[in-house]
């Protein structure tokens, strides 16, 4: 093994020999900090708020509601890698969210099994890039509407939990079809 000692005779020699092994890490750090500084962005994810229009929403078991929302919030939450809503505990109380079928605004889902009660939650989504956008909610849950004695028609309750109208007459002992 070689080493060099640092002379009177060969330091200058040395010293542009370290200069340039060390320019290509020099040169690669001036061209990133060039690139942040025209780009403007954020090499590492974000987390900033959720803006939403509205903070207090009421939901009875087994609904939905819409939550209101500016344009850029419900395309980020449309668009949202992973969605969770969690309680100030960081327990899971029974609600979801997520796009609806048209895509043009975000629902606000109660589980049938959901106790009633107030809640306040945090929804938070991140995308792709790992970018996170957070909002607390108020939710007042108020348990499943029951159904009438004096109902003409009996409720449907199907399997994934939505509560639909019999899509049949009943007529006596008799069942027709619309």
């Amino acid at each position: 093994m070689r080493f060099s000692t640092l002379t009177h005779n060969n330091a200058p020699s040395q010293l542009l020999r370290n200069f340039a092994m060390s320019r290509p890490i020099l040169l690669a750090f001036a061209v990133c900090s060039v690139a942040r500084a025209q780009t403007n962005t954020s090499i590492l994810p974000q987390s900033r708020p959720l803006i939403l229009s509205q903070t207090q929403y009421r939901v009875r078991a087994g609904e939905s509601i819409a939550i209101d929302a500016p344009n850029d919030s419900v395309d980020f939450l449309k668009h949202a890698k992973s969605r969770r809503i969690v309680t100030e505990e960081g327990r899971t109380p029974g609600f979801v969210f997520g796009p609806s079928k048209s895509g043009d605004q975000i629902l606000l889902v109660a589980a049938l099994s959901l106790k009633a009660g107030e809640y306040q939650v945090s929804i938070s989504a991140s995308d792709e890039a790992g970018n996170e956008r957070t909002a607390k909610l108020n939710i007042a849950a108020e348990p499943m509407q029951s159904v009438p004695v004096s109902a003409t028609q009996p409720p449907v309750i199907l399997l994934d939990g939505w509560q639909l109208q019999c899509p049949v007459a009943v007529i006596g002992k008799h069942v027709r079809l619309p």
